[in-house]
Order: C-alpha cells, then sequence, then structure tokens
C-alpha cells in the first residue's frame, strides 16, 4: 500500500471519529452547555426544554422483582420496575455467552439520538430479565454495548465486566395515556420521568405540545408555570418573585443521560444510558473471579421451608460444586432423638426445642470445610414456629459437633432481644432503607419476603416460588418486618428477635462453625402454669381418669397470651362435659361450668410472665397456685342408635314447614298458648275450624274462608326461608300387613337439610309414665344421650306424681314447636277393604291440629290447638271415629259415606277403586307435640294401570321362573267405541308384589307384550294414561287345560283364535276404567292335567352298588333356575324306603340302585339335574326321557329338558332322569420270579407315585389286604399283588421296581397282558379304568451236562483242573463277575 493510501485511511478515519463525535457525542456535549446556560438564565424557562418530564423527588423501590404501579398526584400511573445489580450482572453474561444481540428499530422522535448510541463501536446485546420486566402498560428493556467487538467462542464465555460497559435502560409505554416510570437497581433508581401517549406518527410526535417539569409529587402548587399560551408566566406587583436555590441531587440517584422522546413499534419510549460501573457490576464481577471472595450458600430447610440457612465462606473452604443442604428433624425420628439425648448428656436446660441437620455434599458425599477454616452460619425463622408461651431471653443455639471421643455439645448463640423502639431507631439510622411517604402502605396489601441473594454461580438459588413461603406477617406498618432484618447486622454468636407490637416476629441467629453436623434451637417458657396440671375424670372429682385428650391429659398448663380454658374441652360422642373443678392444696377453689372463669394474662406491665388466675368467690380474681390439679368432669355418653325408615319417595309426599314467629293466619286461629285457643286440659278436638272440601288442594278455615296455602305450601307466607323439606324415610313398614307407621311414643324423629328423616331407637320420653304435655314429636330438633328424670305433675294424668325420663336436645338448640306437616298419596281400595285379612284402616294419636281428607273431603276431623287424641278411619267397615270433641266432651262416630254427604259428594268404596288422602298437621300450641300414624293402605302412583300374577299352587311354586304373557289394550279418550282401543306399546315398570317401591326392571312394551313372573306386577305409566281412560288385558297362553284364571270382581272370558271356537290362545278382562279399576289380580290355579311327575335314577355303569351316597341337584325355571325345595320320595328294587326334603340348594341324595320321585309339578317348566359331587369318578352319564317338548341338552356337566303342557303331557305324565356312575379306577401290582437261580421267598422293593389331572400328587399310602405302603413304598415276593382299588379319575401312576444290577435278574413289564417290555418302571397315564401291572424278574445259571461235540470244551475242562486250589477263589470271583458283565 503506497504512502498516499495509508494517508487518505488516515485522513477518512479522523472523518469518521469527527463526524461520530458530532453525531453523538458533540450533540451531548452541546446540549449539555446549552441546558446549563438556560439555567443559569432563566430556570423558568427549563419547562419548555425537553420532552422528558423530570422530577427531582424519588421514592425507593419496592424490594421486588415485580413492576409495582402507583397513581402520582397528577393522575397519571407511576411504573416502578426494581430490579438487582445481581440479576443485570447475570443477563449481561447470559446475554454475551448467548450471543443475544440487540433487535430494536426506532420510528420516530429524537431516533437520531438513539440510533446515534446503537452506532458506536462495540457489540449490542439485550438482557434477558427473569421476569420480562412487563406491565400491562409499560415496558422495560435493557440493552449493552461493550467496547470490544466480534467475541466469539471461549471470548464470550469468559468475558469480564470492567464497569465501562454502557447500558440503555428504555422503557416502552403501551398504553392511551401519558405514563411516569422509574428504574431501581438495589438501592439506586433513576429519575422519575414522563412517556407520553403513543402517538401514530412522526409530524404529531414533533408537535405534540411539551409537558412542564413535574412539580406535583409533593401535592404542592407550582411557584411558575406555563400558560395555555406558551408563554413563561410574569408575577403581579405584589408578588415578591422568589430565587430557588438548585434542587440537590438526591444520593440514591443513578448517574447517567435522560434521553428525549422517541417511538418504536410498541409505542413511545424513553431510555436512561449509564454504565455497569455505575451500577456496581464489576464489582460482582470482582467477587466471582477473585479467590479471595467470599461464597455465600442459601436454602430453605427441608421440611420447614419458613427456615431459612444461609453460610457464608471463603472461596476455597469448600470445594466447587458443593452442595448445602439442611433437613428439618421431625420428633419422631431417631435423629432427633440423638440430638435430645445429647443435649440432656450436656446438662442442658430446656423447655423445648428443634433440631436441624445442616451440612455440605458433593457427588452424594457429605463433606467438611478445609481443616483450620471457618464458616458462617446465619439461619431466619418465622417467629410463629415457637411456642406462645416461649420466654425469648432463653432462646439458644447448639452445635452438636462430632468429635473421636463422640458428640460434644457447644453453645453457638443466645438470645438478644431488638425491640420495636430499638428496630425504629436502627431503620431511622440507615439511610439505605427510609420508605418514602408515597410507598407507605397497609402491610396486609403488600406481603413482606426475606430475600435471601446468592452472590456465586455455586451458591443454591432461592427459587421465587419457595420465598413466597416465607411470607411473615407484619405487624406494623411503621416498621415493617423485612425492613428491620434487613437493617438488623446480626453479630456471630448472637440471636436476635424482632418484636413488633410487644410480640415475636422473627427470630435470626448467626454464628461461626469450623464444621457440620445437627444444630438444636433450645427455650425455656414464661409460663408460671407448669407446675398446673389438667386431668379429664368421669362422673366426679374423684371418679376415674379417662383420656379424652392426650396432649393435655395429666400435662402442665401452657401459659400465653392465646390460653383459653375453653380450648382444654374437648368434643367427645362417649363423654358430655359437666364441669370445672380447681383443687388447691386439697381444697376445690372454683367450680364451675363456665371456662371463662379460669384464665390467663400477663402477671406484671405489658412484658410480665403470663400466670393463670381464676374468679374467686368475692367476685374477684386469684392466682392459680402451683401444685393445683384442673379436673374436667364429664358425662359418660352412649351414642344413641339411629337408622332410616322406609324409602316412600315414590309413593308417598311428606313435606315438613317450620314456621316464623307469633303466626296469626286470622283473629281466631294463631299460634301459641296465649291466644286463648287451647282446648284446655281434657277439653276435646276443636272441629269445623275449616271447611268440608279442600280449595286447590288446601284447607279453608270456615271463618272468613281464609286459605291456608300461607302454611302448606313451599313459598307460603308463614313458612320460615329455606326451612321446606321434601322429607322422606319418617315411616317405617310392617311387611307382614302391609301398614306404614310412625309412632313419637316409640322413635324421636329427626329431618336433616337434604329432607331425610332419622330415626331414633328410642323415644325423647320413653316412659309410659310421661305425661301428654311433652313434646315428643320435635322434627326440626335432635335430642342427644343426656337423661333427665322429671316428675309428672300434669292434672288429670293417672301417672301424675311419677317419675319419667326426658332426653336432652341437642347441643346449642332449643324446642323449635312452630310446624307443620303434610302427607299424600293414593291408594286402592282392595277387595272388600281388607289387606292381608285385616281391615284396611288409617289411625292418628297427637295434637295439635290433623285434618284427613279423602277425595278432597274432610273425613278425620282433629283439629284445634288440644292435648294428645285419637281418630281413625276404617274403611272395611267405614266407620269415623274421634276421641273426644270439644262441643260434646264425648267421642265421635261416623261413617266415611256421612261426611261425603256432609260435603255434598257420594262415598265409593268399590273393590279396587282409586282413593286420595290428604293429610294437614300443625303444632301451633307451643307445647305438647305428639305424632302417631299408622295406615295399611297400599299406595300407588296417580293415572296408572297396574295388574298382578299369582300362581295358586299345591307342591312348591317351582313356576317362578316362567313367564306370563300380557296384552294391554287402551282407550285414552275413554270412548264407547271399541275401535278406540289400541294395543300399549308405551313404559312399564316390573314390581315384585312384595316390594312395590324398587321395580325389578322397566321397559317400553314395543310389541306390546309384557311378561311377568309368578307374584310380579306390572305399572304401565305412560302420561296418556287419564283417569278416565278404559283399558283390557289379555293373558295368552292361559288355556283351559293349564289353569283355571279367575280376577276378583272383574268377569273373565277365554279368547279363541281368529275364527275358531275349539283352539284357546287365553282370556281377557272385560272392559275396565282406570279410575274405577286402576289395579287387578290375575289368579291362575294349575289345572290337574297340567303336572307331571319326575324321576331320577341312580346306577353305576357296572351294575356295582358301593356304599355311597351321591348328591343330585334338581333345578326348576327356563332361564333363573331355581333349586327345588320340596318333598321326594325315595325307592329301591320297587320298596318305598323314605320320604325326604330336598336342601334350600336342591340337593337330593341317592345311593346306586336307588331312585327318588317328585310329584305335581307344573307342566312347560323347564327341569336340570346335575350331579355335584363324583367321589373322583369320571363325570356321570346322563338320560332324559317322557313327554318333553324338546329334545334334552345333555353338557358335560348335567341334562336339562322342558315338559309338555296342558294335554300334551297326557295322563299321569312321568319324566325319568338317569344318571349312571362310572366305578372308580383301580391299579394291580404282581410280582413274578423265574429262572433257576431266582430267590421266591425274596422280597423286591418298589415305589408307585400318583398324580391327579391337574398335577398334584396323590396319596395311595395304606395297607391293602395285608402289603403296606408307606410314602409310596412297598415290597412284593414271587406271586404277591397289590391292590389299590379306587384311585381318582384320570389319575395317572408310575411304579418302579429298585432290584442293583449285580444280582444278575433280568426285569420285564407289561401292562393290562400287553406286549412285554424290559423295563424296571412303567408309567399308565390318565386312568379312567382299572390297570395291572405284571413284574417279572428273571436269574438262570447254565450248568454243564458232560456230552460234547468237539474237543475245544473238553481239553478247557482239563487245563482248568489242573490249576491249583489257591488261585480257585480267584477264578470263582472272576467266572461271577463274568457272569454279572453278561
Amino acid at each position: 500500500m503506497g504512502e498516499n493510501s495509508r494517508m487518505q485511511n488516515h485522513i477518512n478515519e479522523i472523518k469518521r471519529k469527527t463526524q461520530h463525535f458530532w453525531s453523538h457525542k458533540g450533540k451531548r456535549f452541546c446540549a449539555a452547555m446549552l441546558c446549563a446556560s438556560m439555567v443559569m438564565g432563566n430556570a423558568g424557562s427549563i419547562a419548555n426544554a425537553s420532552n422528558v418530564i423530570v422530577s427531582g423527588e424519588s421514592g425507593l423501590a419496592t424490594p421486588s422483582n415485580t413492576v409495582n404501579a402507583a397513581t402520582p398526584s397528577n393522575g397519571s400511573e407511576l411504573h416502578r420496575f426494581q430490579t438487582t445489580g445481581e440479576e443485570l450482572y447475570e443477563a449481561l453474561q447470559n446475554a454475551i455467552a448467548g450471543d443475544a444481540r440487540a433487535d430494536v428499530e426506532f420510528t420516530g422522535g429524537n431516533r437520531e439520538e438513539y440510533e446515534d448510541f446503537f452506532l458506536e463501536p462495540g457489540d449490542y446485546y439485550e438482557l434477558k430479565l427473569e421476569n420480562g420486566k412487563k406491565g400491562n402498560q409499560a415496558e422495560l428493556r435493557v440493552f449493552a454495548r461493550i467496547e470490544e467487538s466480534e467475541l466469539v467462542g471461549s471470548e464470550q464465555d469468559d468475558y469480564v465486566v470492567d464497569g465501562s460497559e454502557e447500558l440503555m435502560l428504555l422503557v416502552t409505554n403501551h398504553s392511551d395515556g401519558d405514563q411516569k416510570a422509574i428504574v431501581a437497581v438495589d438501592e439506586k433508581h433513576t429519575p422519575e420521568f414522563v412517556i407520553p401517549v403513543n402517538v401514530k406518527s412522526d409530524a404529531e410526535l414533533i408537535t405534540s405540545p411539551s409537558p412542564v417539569i413535574d412539580t406535583t409529587k409533593t401535592g404542592e402548587a407550582a411557584e411558575t408555570a406555563t400558560p395555555s399560551n406558551g408563554m413563561t408566566a410574569t408575577p403581579s406587583d405584589s408578588e415578591e418573585p422568589e430565587t430557588e436555590a438548585p434542587e440537590e441531587k438526591p444520593a440514591n440517584e443513578l448517574e447517567g443521560e435522560l434521553y428525549e422522546l422517541t417511538s418504536v413499534k410498541e409505542g413511545t419510549a424513553v431510555g436512561f444510558l449509564t454504565t455497569a460501573g455505575e451500577l456496581g457490576l464489576d464489582d460482582m464481577a470482582l467477587i466471582a473471579t477473585d479467590s479471595n471472595a467470599l461464597t455465600r450458600y442459601s436454602m430453605p430447610v427441608d421440611g420447614a421451608e419458613n427456615i431459612l440457612v444461609d453460610v457464608t465462606a471463603k472461596r476455597g473452604t469448600l470445594p466447587e460444586g458443593a452442595e448445602l443442604r439442611a433437613r428439618y428433624l421431625t420428633e419422631d425420628g431417631n435423629e432427633y432423638q440423638d440430638a435430645k439425648n445429647a443435649l440432656d448428656e450436656a446438662s442442658e436446660e430446656y423447655g423445648g426445642m428443634m433440631a436441624l441437620d445442616i451440612g455440605f455434599w458433593l457427588n452424594d458425599e457429605e463433606i467438611e470445610p478445609e481443616p483450620g477454616s471457618e464458616v458462617q452460619v446465619k439461619i431466619r425463622m418465622d417467629a410463629n414456629l415457637l411456642p406462645d408461651d416461649v420466654d425469648v431471653g432463653t432462646l439458644k443455639v447448639q452445635h452438636h459437633a462430632e468429635t473421636d471421643q463422640g458428640i460434644r455439645v457447644e453453645t453457638v448463640a443466645k438470645a438478644v432481644t431488638v425491640e420495636e423502639d430499638e428496630a425504629a431507631a436502627l431503620e431511622t439510622e440507615d439511610a439505605a432503607t427510609e420508605i418514602p411517604e408515597a410507598e407507605t402502605q397497609d402491610p396486609a396489601a403488600v406481603p413482606m419476603t426475606m430475600s435471601l441473594m446468592s452472590l456465586s454461580a455455586d451458591a443454591v438459588p432461592l427459587e421465587e416460588e419457595i420465598l413466597d413461603d416465607v411470607i411473615i406477617e407484619e405487624a406494623d406498618s411503621e416498621s415493617p418486618v423485612e425492613t428491620i432484618m434487613d437493617t438488623v447486622d446480626t453479630e456471630p454468636g448472637t440471636l436476635k428477635v424482632i418484636e413488633a407490637d410487644g410480640e415475636a416476629a422473627v427470630v435470626e441467629t448467626a454464628f461461626v462453625v469450623d464444621g457440620f453436623s445437627k444444630f438444636t434451637i433450645t427455650w425455656g417458657s414464661w409460663s408460671s402454669g407448669r407446675l398446673v396440671t389438667v386431668k379429664y375424670v368421669e362422673g366426679e372429682r374423684t371418679g376415674p381418669e379417662i383420656y379424652l385428650n392426650p396432649e393435655m391429659n395429666g400435662e402442665s398448663v401452657q401459659v400465653s397470651k392465646n390460653f383459653k380454658m375453653s380450648d382444654y374441652i374437648v368434643s367427645s360422642s362417649d363423654y358430655q362435659f359437666q364441669k370445672i373443678v380447681l383443687l388447691s392444696n386439697s381444697r376445690e377453689k372454683l367450680e364451675t361450668t363456665d371456662p371463662s372463669d379460669i384464665f390467663g394474662r400477663r402477671s406484671n406491665g405489658s412484658y410480665g410472665s403470663y400466670k393463670l388466675f381464676y374468679k374467686n368467690q368475692r367476685g374477684g380474681e386469684s392466682e392459680v397456685p402451683d401444685g393445683s390439679v384442673i379436673y374436667l368432669i364429664y358425662d359418660k355418653i352412649q351414642p344413641l342408635p339411629t337408622f332410616l325408615g322406609e324409602d316412600t319417595e315414590d309413593l308417598i309426599q311428606i313435606q315438613l314447614f317450620d314456621y316464623k314467629n307469633n303466626v296469626a293466619v286470622t283473629e281466631g286461629f294463631k299460634f301459641g298458648k296465649g291466644t286463648g285457643q287451647y282446648t284446655g286440659q281434657d277439653g276435646g278436638v276443636q272441629q269445623g275450624l275449616v271447611k268440608p272440601l279442600l280449595k286447590n288442594g288446601y284447607p279453608v278455615l270456615k271463618v272468613g274462608e281464609k286459605s291456608l296455602s300461607g302454611l302448606f305450601s313451599k313459598g307460603g307466607s308463614y313458612v320460615q326461608s329455606g326451612s321446606y323439606r321434601k322429607a322422606n324415610y319418617l315411616l317405617q313398614q310392617n311387611p307382614e300387613d302391609y301398614a306404614y307407621y310412625y309412632d313419637s311414643n316409640t322413635n324421636f324423629a329427626s329431618v336433616d337439610e337434604s329432607g331425610d328423616f332419622v330415626l331414633y331407637g328410642t323415644a325423647r320420653y320413653p316412659d309410659e309414665t310421661t305425661p301428654p304435655s311433652e313434646p315428643k314429636f320435635l322434627p326440626y330438633n335432635t335430642i342427644i344421650n343426656k337423661v333427665t328424670t322429671l316428675e309428672n305433675v300434669y292434672d288429670g294424668d293417672p301417672d301424675k306424681g311419677k317419675r319419667y325420663r326426658e332426653y336432652a336436645i341437642g347441643k346449642g338448640e332449643t324446642e323449635n314447636l312452630c310446624f307443620g306437616m303434610t302427607i299424600d298419596f293414593d291408594f286402592i281400595m282392595p277387595k272388600d277393604g281388607r289387606i292381608n285379612g285385616n281391615d284396611m284402616v288409617f289411625n292418628f294419636q297427637g295434637d295439635d291440629d290433623v285434618w284427613v281428607f279423602i277425595d278432597d273431603v274432610l273425613v278425620l276431623d282433629l283439629g284445634g290447638i288440644h292435648d294428645n287424641y285419637e281418630g281413625s278411619i276404617n274403611f272395611q267397615t267405614g266407620a269415623v271415629y274421634v276421641e273426644k270433641v270439644k262441643e260434646t266432651k264425648k267421642p265421635q262416630y261416623t261413617v266415611i259415606s256421612t261426611m261425603f254427604q256432609k260435603a255434598g259428594k257420594r262415598w265409593d268404596a268399590s273393590d279396587y277403586k282409586n282413593h286420595e288422602l290428604k293429610f294437614f298437621y300443625l303444632e301451633r300450641g307451643e307445647g305438647g307435640s305428639n305424632c302417631t300414624i299408622e295406615f295399611n293402605m297400599p299406595p300407588i302412583p296417580k293415572g296408572t294401570i297396574n295388574f298382578q300374577k299369582e300362581i295358586a299352587y299345591s307342591n312348591v311354586k317351582d313356576v317362578s321362573d316362567i313367564d306370563f304373557k300380557f296384552k294391554t289394550f287402551v282407550n285414552y279418550g275413554g270412548t264407547s267405541s271399541e275401535k278406540d282401543y289400541e294395543l300399549y306399546r308405551g313404559p312399564y315398570e316390573v314390581y315384585n308384589a312384595s316390594d312395590l317401591k324398587n321395580p325389578v326392571r322397566t321397559g317400553t312394551a314395543e310389541d306390546g307384550i309384557i311378561l311377568l313372573k309368578d307374584d310380579q306386577m306390572a305399572r304401565l305409566t305412560s302420561p296418556d294414561i287419564q283417569a278416565t281412560s278404559k283399558y283390557y288385558i289379555q293373558e295368552i297362553g292361559a288355556t283351559s287345560d293349564k289353569f283355571d284364571v279367575s280376577i276378583d270382581g272383574v268377569r273373565v272370558e277365554t279368547i279363541y283364535e281368529d275364527g275358531s271356537k275349539t283352539e284357546e290362545i287365553g282370556v281377557e278382562t272385560d272392559r275396565l276404567s282406570v279410575d274405577n279399576n286402576p289395579y287387578v289380580v290375575f289368579k291362575n290355579s294349575v289345572s290337574a292335567d297340567n303336572m307331571f311327575n319326575l324321576k331320577i335314577d341312580k346306577e353305576m355303569a357296572d351294575g356295582s352298588r358301593p356304599d355311597a351316597e351321591f348328591p343330585i341337584q334338581v333345578l326348576l325355571g327356563l332361564e333363573d333356575k331355581k333349586p327345588y325345595t320340596g318333598e321326594y320320595q325315595v325307592w329301591e328294587d320297587g320298596r318305598h324306603l323314605a320320604t325326604k326334603t330336598a336342601s334350600e340348594e336342591g340337593i337330593l341324595t341317592l345311593k346306586a340302585g336307588q331312585y327318588a320321585i317328585i310329584t305335581g309339578l307344573m307342566g312347560g317348566n323347564k327341569i336340570t339335574v346335575q350331579e355335584t359331587e363324583y367321589g373322583g369318578r369320571k363325570a356321570p352319564d346322563y338320560t332324559m326321557t317322557g313327554p318333553l317338548a324338546e329334545e334334552p341338552v345333555v353338557t358335560e356337566n348335567n341334562i336339562s329338558g322342558i315338559a309338555e303342557e296342558g294335554k300334551e303331557l297326557g295322563k299321569n305324565a312321568t319324566v325319568q332322569v338317569t344318571v349312571t356312575n362310572y366305578p372308580l379306577p383301580g391299579l394291580t401290582v404282581s410280582k413274578t420270579v423265574n429262572g433257576n437261580m431266582g430267590d421266591r421267598n425274596r422280597e423286591f422293593d418298589f415305589t408307585v407315585q400318583a398324580q391327579n389331572s391337574n398335577g398334584q400328587p396323590v396319596s395311595v399310602d395304606g395297607t391293602y389286604e395285608g402289603i403296606l405302603v408307606q410314602n409310596g413304598q412297598f415290597k412284593l415276593k414271587h406271586g404277591q399283588s397289590l391292590v389299590i382299588p379306587e384311585l381318582p379319575y384320570g389319575v395317572t401312576c408310575t411304579v418302579t421296581e429298585s432290584i442293583p444290577e449285580e444280582e444278575g435278574y433280568t426285569t420285564t413289564v407289561k401292562v393290562d397282558g400287553g406286549e412285554e417290555k424290559s423295563s424296571k418302571t412303567v408309567t399308565v397315564e390318565n386312568m379312567n379304568t382299572a390297570a395291572v401291572i405284571d413284574f417279572t424278574n428273571t436269574k438262570t445259571l447254565n450248568v454243564p451236562t458232560g456230552i460234547f461235540t468237539d474237543n475245544l470244551p473238553y481239553l478247557m475242562m482239563l487245563a482248568m483242573a489242573a490249576i491249583g486250589l489257591t488261585g480257585f477263589g480267584r477264578s470263582r470271583k472272576r467266572v461271577k463277575k463274568s457272569r454279572d458283565d453278561d
């Protein structure tokens, strides 16, 4: 490169730098000079010099990482952005390491100034703050410029902040109004500035009026203001212009430059330029890199996150990556107990303690600091963790140091109390913690948290959500707890308690240790009550001790500010609190039922100890002496048994009403004793209060004709709000006579909020000597098992003077004596007015007003405020009875028809006629309350058709599973035209006749057929069925050869196939009306031609007759098979042996060669026969013959078939079932010995093993004809056989003979006479029949005869003869061995 070129480059560089200076720094320099000259020339003109409003006063940001907003006095909203130097330092390091380059575009306003900042040499990054610092109206963005450009790789990772970095704090306005902002970093902050409203164009931005300097923060008006014409206001002649001294910059205001207004795509923006050095980020870099710097570790205690542990150590004291761990030791753990034992062994005095395990871990191993080094530990905790009665002056911290000699307990910190006034003094001394007036808030509105800052990358960060758990209640708004904590400098070896309003708020301790292990915090108590104990006793003070409260029973009373004697009184289902007795020096000082008579308070001044006091007999207060005992005396309570009545919700409607006080419907119809309407003792009932007919469903007073709907409707005007109950479970039912009943003389009844009655196992007054004036029926009350004995003082009562018992009303309750009740249901008039052989009746006994209406006609009138009287209606006789009437003082007898005649109506007592009963009851005398109701009418839902199936049968009801088919034809309009009858295809319900509350099934008769079994009832529930509708019912298949069909009170005709007069298909009823015949019963008697007998034969396949009984089960029914439980006859060889009864499971027992006969079964039934136990045999074979409707079905386990019906059965029909069993398989093992050397007297050893078809072992041990089998082993001689007669069906047997090879026997075996094989072991699998196994052992020696055909054998014998006697024995052994080898 030439000289000219280098010169040109040099000139260009100078130009560039000069241009940069004037475009950026030069402008700032000139602007500063211009501002200075303007201030010197005319301070009042500053107001029009800038678009940015700078306030001369600022408050300290709240110590939070969130955006706080407040509303200044001028109406704009102030956004306070709070962050920390540590957060900015970490964000800067992360931005450089992550190469997070700045990306921002300025669109208007003074954008050149901002663009100049980003044109400076260096790299630009945007810092990502953890919480985004983004509010709903304003946003803070932070940009950084570093001089070094193009950092790459490790340069970015290892970058060290040196303080020269420039940071732009850019606040944008997103809203539609002016916004104020201030940015605070730790204790320093920017000036307060205004960001004008968002504008849409550069022109609008430039021409917007310049705002004035904000002087309204303190609420004072500005001395000089800018008029609307833009001119400076001039003081009047009478006003002396004042010269204000230049305002000092606050000491905690950041150094930097506030830029003018610009705009970005999000809105308008104002930036503040400062340096990393001004923010102290370079100091943090030194801490992070200096080997002598301190490392700080912080974390909440595991198990008690409102305790914080902070450890500070010189770098290198602990290895890099070390992790602080702190655990709270629970009282039930061994480590806690070890710590407690160590304190006791060290003779430490304390009243309570907590224990922590603090240590450092690296790679899952616990580590200690470097030898010779020390670390400082700081613990902060919520004082609420301490007991209320703690004596803060006794607080201590002990370190349980581990030494070679064991645990050494050393006290590392003791308590120092910082009271409220001292904390306030500390607060005023530290300017950094000053709280500006604008920030003073209700502490409940701004929760204070303890922030523990980590200054090292190695330290464990404290998560924000954990900090939220460490909220300490602030009791003094003038001295917030956090501010106090920040000002307290806890010296090592001290434990400080920070108080607010005289109560401990925060406990902080600091100490220095050289190692870690367990630490304990101990304390004593202020209470003098520790020598006063509480005991729970039964009955009297000298009664047996009871353990209602194990934590307090027999323990010392802990007295504190919050002490309440009532806290010691516990609720119990077994005991009822009675009284308190205070015993001191063997004398009773106090006996009271009021727990507040014993209380705690400070003995001397506001800081004295809490002591125990009691109210003495003089009305004053006395201190409870040490050694006293407080006896809490209880009575034993056995919970009263309760139960629910019948669920009648769908049949019987019961309503309850609780009334307001002093109800007066009319002058002559009021509630209360003092109304003059009580008929008097023995005065009878007052009839004629209401009209004989209901109006709109409610009684009407005869005088004044006032409807009582206000008493008997849910929203009635006299009904207490929320008291209405649609009730259930009040009534019980006697299943034998179908009677529903409730009796307050037997069972107290209480209704809950849901309307469900709970019935007690006792009456409130269980004795017959109770006078009628006592209230027994109080549905809005409960009772408890606390009994009082009273005297009967009721005049005229024969039991006057006698004692009776009363159960107490529930705790906190008063007797509710103003209420009402209604009962409403439909019922049918049974044949002759009788139910299950009993007259159908309705009975009531009680008080006060009771009116019973039948079909809206008053039939039973027991009106008035009166004593306990009885009334009844007998539907069989028609009689109506009233025990005593006020007017005559005599009983009243009338009949239902007469009562109907008085109302201008006619009573219809026809069988199966549908009726409605409405019962109205009032308790309005505020005295005796009695209620006994009983009725046996069968309630039915309104507007339904009901029909029932019933079979009259001489044997057991084996037809319970047979379905009978019904069709119903309905004339919904009730016309006389046959054409209007249509087959019913609507919804229906099927019930068992014994339970008309719970349907066994529901459905829709889509094909018009409804199936009923014996003793089932069908209910047609279509809403189209009206009381005026007509219908008739057909029973399909009820032909005369099968059944005789009848319906009480209804004509039944036989129906035939179309066009036929001989082919019957069933029967049908006459045309019936729903209102007159809502319920019919089809009674079928089985025809004699429709019965058959069942014969069951028991045989063995081999003709044997073992002496064993075989259980055979007989089931009857098509689908839901029911066991036959009737009688059967047992026969053998034509002889009748016995008549027996089958078991509940339908089991008959027979031996082989016997047979059973069951007589009188109904045709068309399905019979299933199965043998339940085979005795290990093969499953039996089954056959079934006789008059069957179809081929029988045979399975592995049973046989079943359906008998013919009616005339198809024939005369004396019998269905015969044969059950054939097979004998059990047996095993025979025989022994044969052959050969001239075979020993036929020798016993040979055998082993037999057996397994059933499931692979399970079967024992065959026993003695069989003199042969013993033990553990499967037995012995046999020649000619002997082992016979095991009975083994389980499918058994597998393995038999093995054990004989040494050297004995020279050959062994063969054959099974069941089959092929003979050479073997000592044989297995017979899956034995269904007997098996015979023959073992043959052969041992033979060939002896020389002397006849040879050549000379070779002869020469050999001569050679052998020449052998000496000494070798003869050896030769014999060799020969023997040779034989064995052969």
